[in-house]
């Protein structure tokens, strides 16, 4: 009776074993440019379609954190897209700030400039601040939109292997980032299918008139939680043969609203791709179905040894 009643217990708790939660992978799939995109501060939808997504605006699924404490008041999002090329990794923001805070910045002293991205990068052995390869803060000049790229790692100056193009418009800026595969090979990146690092995404705002700075960024802490993987996953436009490209096409409409991926109202409802903070998972409905089946089955085992003992009685 003791050896039925060890063996049930063990098989229920093996059972329930499979409906424990378990920690998932915050894994992001970087898809591959088919063609480089042109670095023109335009996001354009044919150069960036089936990109990685990745909506940092309130209510879009992934989970913000508010880095300063400061409340995030004037907080109003942006979008970043992410693919790769033999160039390098590629990247795009889509700001949205009121312009009317937007300041020239001043060479090396530009991390808390208004509407400043930041791209903290590993590699992909862990995401703690001491670990850090590269720190890129970019914004847009006030006076003509001018990209302005600088990088912790180097004294706040000019970022080697950097290149950045930018537009203003009446609602904040569109930008286009090549980090170089020079600059991530130096700090044993490497730029190929299955390579991967880890990134840490952030839009900072500096509220003049509260003399507070906001940052909303994509991991706690200041340290990677998002691991991208470089897949060989088809993005952006196709190359074309010289005599397929149409002559006299008309040009792209500067920052023409949605950006790819958006629905038409640009909600952030419509970025099914951009993954939520990293959740529990369980294994399916597998595992109350053996505890079903086991319970069913020591009922069985018990009715048996009943009757067993009462006819002995």
């Amino acid at each position: 009776m003791k050896k039925v009643l060890a063996i049930i217990i063990c098989v229920l708790f093996l059972a329930g074993m499979t409906v424990v939660p378990v920690s998932a992978d915050p894994t992001i799939n970087v898809p591959k440019a088919q063609t480089a995109p042109t670095l023109d501060g335009v996001i354009d939808p044919e150069e960036w379609a089936n990109a990685y997504r990745h909506d940092l605006r309130p209510g879009s699924g992934v989970e913000m954190f508010d880095a300063y404490h400061s409340g995030l008041a004037t907080y109003q999002g942006s979008v970043f897209w992410y693919m790769w090329h033999e160039d390098g990794l590629y990247a795009a923001a889509d700001v949205k700030m009121d312009m009317s805070t937007f300041e020239t910045p001043v060479r090396g002293e530009a991390n808390f400039v208004s509407g400043s991205i930041q791209f903290c990068v590993w590699d992909e052995n862990g995401g703690g601040t001491g670990d850090m390869k590269l720190w890129l803060t970019c914004h847009v000049e006030a006076a003509d939109g001018s990209p302005v790229i600088t990088n912790a790692n180097v004294g706040m100056d000019d970022a080697p292997g950097i290149e950045m193009a930018a537009v203003k418009n009446a609602n904040g800026y569109t930008a286009e980032v090549l980090i170089s595969t020079a600059a991530l090979a130096e700090h044993g990146i490497n730029v190929a299918s299955g390579g991967k690092l880890m990134i840490l995404t952030d839009t900072i705002y500096w509220d003049t008139d509260a003399d507070t700075v906001e940052c909303a960024c994509d991991s706690p802490d200041w340290s990677a939680l998002y691991t991208y993987v470089l897949t060989d996953a088809a993005a952006g436009r196709a190359p074309q043969a010289a005599e397929e490209a149409p002559a006299g096409a008309d040009p792209v409409a500067d920052n023409a609203d949605p950006a790819p991926g958006a629905a038409a109202d640009d909600t952030p409802a419509a970025a099914e791709e951009a993954p939520a903070r990293p959740a529990s998972v369980r294994t399916g409905d597998t595992g109350f179905v053996i505890i079903i089946l086991v319970m069913a089955a020591a009922a069985g085992i018990f009715a048996v040894i009943r009757r067993k003992n009462i006819r002995q009685s």
